[in-house]
């Protein structure tokens, strides 16, 4: 497991899924999956804040990060990405688990700037990183997700895609 030591104290994960609508809504069954695996944890998730909605009143999410629409990585954005984290930090500590389920040159700045003890997820290789899943656009998104999460040690074999009331 990515954090063994999940049971026995709280623990501090931040997913990373900044955009689309589609996307985030295949995502929500690795979310849940990590949070099975973590049930004690404080799980955070990154979005653009034209997305807020649909996660915001997910049960397996404690808190969200909202992200300004912004397609380059300039340093701009990257200021903007240290000051959302930072301002995190203050209010709930270090993240312990940062898992990049966009894997974007954007994404992977959050999971950088989030400065967890194990950083994980998808993209191209990423100096420091537990592991980085290269793209394999044959595979079906939640599959990508579920191969995130096996590779993290957490259960994968029930993702289920959903939302409150569904």
């Amino acid at each position: 497991r990515a954090l063994r030591d999940a049971n026995s104290e709280a623990v501090r994960i931040l997913v990373v899924k900044l955009s689309s609508f589609g996307d985030i809504v295949l995502a929500t069954g690795a979310v849940e999956a990590i949070k099975r695996a973590h049930p004690r944890a404080d799980l955070r998730d990154a979005v653009e804040d034209r997305w807020s909605a649909l996660l915001s009143a997910h049960p397996a999410v404690d808190g969200l990060i909202e992200a300004p629409i912004e397609v380059r990585l300039t340093p701009r954005r990257i200021a903007r990405i240290h000051a959302a984290l930072a301002a995190e930090r203050r209010r709930g500590g270090d993240f312990d688990l940062a898992i990049d389920l966009q894997g974007t040159r954007r994404s992977a700045a959050w999971v950088y700037l989030a400065r967890a003890r194990v950083m994980a997820g998808r993209g191209a290789p990423r100096p420091a990183w537990r592991f980085a899943l290269p793209h394999d656009r044959t595979r079906h998104a939640v599959d990508n997700h579920a191969e995130v999460c096996a590779r993290l040690g957490i259960g994968s074999d029930e993702i289920v895609i959903g939302f409150i009331g569904t």
